[in-house]
C-alpha cells in the first residue's frame, strides 16, 4: 500500500461530510479528522456552485435573451437553481432560524409548526430581493488586463464581468457557514458535530481561507479605479456574517444545525448588496 493510500478515506468522507451539510443539511458523525479535512471542502463546494450559477445563467441567457435589457429568465434560472437545489438546505435553515428569532427561540418542531406572520414575509422578502440582485448584475464593459498589471498572467481565469458575481457569491455563502460554526458555542441539543466543526475550524484555518476568498474577489473585482474594492467587499462581507452568526447564538442559546446553516443565505445577498453598491467595471 503507499504511503498515500490511508488518506483517501478520509478525504472522500471529507468530501461526503462537506456535501451533506452544504446540500443535504445533514452534520454527519464523523471524525473530528475527518471534520478537519471537510473545513477545506466548504469554499470549493461554493467555487463549483459558482460555476453552476454561471453555466445555468449563461444557457438560459442565450436560450431566452433578455427583456428590454434586464435578464429576467437567466436570474431566475439562478434562483430557482440555488433555493430548489444547492442552496435548498440553507434556505431552510434561514427559514426556521428565522421563525425561532420571531418567536423568541423556541423550536418549530417542538410547537410543531410555523409562525406564518413571521417567516411568509421574511421568507418573501429574501428571495424577491435575491432575485432583484441577480437580474440587476451590471453587464460591465469586458476588460481583461494588459501586460502592465501583475493580473495579465491570470487572464485565462477572467469570465466576462456579468459572471463574475455568479461565482463569488455562493462562494462567501459556504465559507460564512464555515465562519458561524466558530462563532460562540454549541447550543444545547444541537448536533455533537456542530461543536466538532467549530473546534476543528480554528481562528488560523478561517482566516486562511477568508484570505484567500478575498484574494479571487480582488482579482475579479479590483480596477485601476477600484484596486481596494475586492477587499473592502470582502471585509463587509465578514462583518454582516459575523453580525448574524454572534446574534443567533446569542438569542438562540449557541449554535445549531440551522442557525449555522442560515449564515450561508446571509453571505450571498451580502456579497450581492456589496458587490453591486461597490463595484463599477
Amino acid at each position: 500500500m503507499s504511503n498515500g493510500a490511508p488518506d483517501k478515506a478520509p478525504r472522500l468522507a471529507a468530501l461526503r461530510a462537506a456535501g451533506g451539510l452544504l446540500l443535504l443539511g445533514r452534520f454527519d458523525d464523523a471524525s473530528p479528522r475527518v471534520w478537519r479535512a471537510a473545513t477545506w471542502w466548504f469554499p470549493l463546494v461554493g467555487l463549483a456552485a459558482g460555476l453552476c450559477w454561471m453555466g445555468i445563467f449563461r444557457a438560459t441567457w442565450r436560450i431566452c435573451g433578455e427583456v428590454g435589457g434586464v435578464r429576467l429568465l437567466p436570474g431566475l434560472a439562478v434562483l430557482l437553481l440555488e433555493c430548489g437545489v444547492l442552496g435548498a438546505a440553507m434556505l431552510g435553515a434561514w427559514v426556521r432560524t428565522v421563525d425561532r428569532l420571531g418567536t423568541g427561540g423556541a423550536d418549530p418542531t417542538a410547537r410543531g409548526l410555523t409562525n406564518t406572520a413571521v417567516t411568509a414575509p421574511a421568507v418573501a422578502l429574501l428571495v424577491v430581493s435575491c432575485y432583484v440582485l441577480l437580474i440587476a448584475l451590471p453587464v460591465g464593459q469586458d476588460w481583461w488586463p494588459g501586460q502592465e498589471d501583475w493580473r495579465y498572467y491570470l487572464r485565462r481565469v477572467y469570465p466576462r464581468v456579468i459572471y463574475r458575481p455568479l461565482i463569488l457569491a455562493p462562494m462567501w455563502g459556504r465559507w460564512a457557514v464555515l465562519l458561524a460554526a466558530s462563532v460562540g458555542r454549541a447550543a444545547g441539543g444541537a448536533p455533537a458535530a456542530v461543536g466538532t466543526l467549530g473546534r476543528v475550524t480554528g481562528p488560523v484555518r478561517l482566516l486562511g481561507q477568508f484570505a484567500a476568498a478575498a484574494a479571487l474577489t480582488t482579482v475579479y473585482c479590483a480596477s485601476r479605479q477600484q484596486r481596494l474594492v475586492g477587499i473592502i467587499v470582502s471585509l463587509m462581507v465578514l462583518g454582516v456574517c459575523y453580525a448574524w452568526a454572534a446574534a443567533t447564538a446569542r438569542r438562540l442559546g449557541g449554535q445549531g444545525r440551522d442557525s449555522v446553516l442560515s449564515t450561508g443565505m446571509i453571505g450571498e445577498a451580502g456579497f450581492l448588496i456589496f458587490y453591486l453598491t461597490l463595484v463599477r467595471n
